[in-house]
Parts: C-alpha cells; structure tokens; sequence
C-alpha cells in the first residue's frame, strides 16, 4: 500500500510513500491513503527554482569533496539549503533585487575565511560572501540551534555587529529577492 501526501498532492507534488518510506522523510500517516510528509522537498525545489530564476550558473560537475572539506575544516555541518547552493552552483555576483551580493564559491570558501581570518575572530562564523561595500555575509552558528544569515563589517569588532538578514540560506536570497534591503 502507498500513501500520498494530503497537502503536496493537490498543488502538483504527486508522491507516493510505502510505510516504511515515510517514516524515512519525517511524515506521518492521516487517514487510510494519506499523509503529511516533512515538505523537505518543497524547500529544496523552491531554493533550486529561485537560484535559477536570479541567474546562478549550474555547476558542471558537482564538488561533495570540497564541501565535506569545509565541514572538517570549519567543524560545521552546513545547512542543506546552502550545502544544496555549493554543490550544484558556481560562485555568484550581482545584484539580487536592490542589493549587490558577492556569494564564494566552493573552492573558495576555506581560502578565503582563512585569508580575512573570520574564525579566529568569529569561531561559531562561516563567511559565505560579501556586499562590496567592506562587509561579510556569513552562516552564524548558534548555541540554540537558531542558525542564521548575519551580515557585519569586516574591520571586526564583536558578535553585536553581527545583522541578521535571514533565518537560512534560502530565506535570505529570498528576502532579497522580494525587494528587502541589508538593513530592513
């Protein structure tokens, strides 16, 4: 017997899940032929679908080395929407709605936080970008599990700079995309 979710089938998502697969994505079952699934695909495909529409180029080859080796090195395990951006998407730089955004690529993520020496300063700080106008965009890690997107300056003073310019990943580009500004 296969069940389908109740809220992703009538907007298009026409998945199917044996019980045994749902509890592999986080669902459960409502009814006879029915479940609520974890939606985590919706926010995958909805990030893929924005990366496009804003002109982020896809990459070639996918880099899940290079990712793993950000990980090690920063003892972070990165988010799956921004893991999603490094191994599917090469480096970015333009505007997104109002705002310039310069977003490093894979290769250059170890290099550069190493080079402006965000962890020594930050150690629970990933930078992942810039502005161009001497700040930092960066994945803050959070003793409360409330991760977030910051942006600060990078002459650093403290974690009290920090602005928070999104809850994820993909929440920022969005925010970005609707027309939000840094400081909004």
């Amino acid at each position: 017997m296969r069940f389908r979710c109740y809220h992703c089938f009538p907007s298009g998502w026409n998945h199917s899940f044996t019980p045994g697969e749902l509890a592999g994505v986080g669902g459960r079952r409502v009814g006879k032929r029915w479940l609520k699934c974890s939606h985590k695909h919706l926010e995958m495909d909805s990030i893929d679908r924005l990366l496009n529409t804003c002109s982020f180029r896809q990459r070639e080859l996918r880099v899940p080395l290079i990712v793993g080796a950000i990980e090690s090195k920063f003892g972070y395990k990165l988010p799956p929407d921004y893991r999603l951006f490094l191994e599917n998407y090469e480096a970015f730089e333009d505007f997104i709605g109002n705002e310039y955004v310069r977003l490093w690529g894979a290769e250059e993520i170890i290099e550069v936080n190493t080079d402006y020496q965000i962890p020594i300063y930050f150690s629970n700080v990933l930078g992942i970008g810039g502005n161009g106008a001497g700040e930092f965009i960066g994945l803050e890690y959070r003793q409360s599990g409330a991760d977030r997107v910051i942006i600060s300056p990078l002459i650093f003073t403290d974690s009290n700079d920090h602005i928070k310019i999104g809850d994820s990943f993909f929440d920022f580009l969005l925010r970005l995309h609707k027309g939000k500004e840094w400081f909004d």
